[in-house]
């Protein structure tokens, strides 16, 4: 590991969300700059329960019955938007 603390990669995690947002690439590259395997892996897992949590709370006002079955919907998605599908 390059040495990061866990409070840099908290930053990195919800940094990120916000530079794709504002369709900010270069402050999402240099937010992933230099990241090691490793801490790669902690800031997608790190991203991964954020959307978790969004989810569930979302389909808790909404009534949804199944969060995590909305969640395999919503990356499926994802991944055939970014297939071109």
């Amino acid at each position: 590991m390059s040495g990061r603390t866990a409070e840099e990669l908290r930053r990195i995690v919800y940094g990120l969300p916000l530079a794709f947002a504002r369709e900010d690439k270069g402050a999402a590259d240099a937010l992933l700059e230099g990241l090691d395997r490793v801490e790669i892996e902690a800031v997608c897992q790190g991203l991964a329960r954020m959307v978790v949590q969004t989810v569930e709370v979302l389909c808790e006002k909404t009534g949804e019955s199944d969060p995590m079955g909305s969640v395999v919907r919503l990356l499926q998605a994802q991944a055939l938007e970014a297939a071109g599908q």
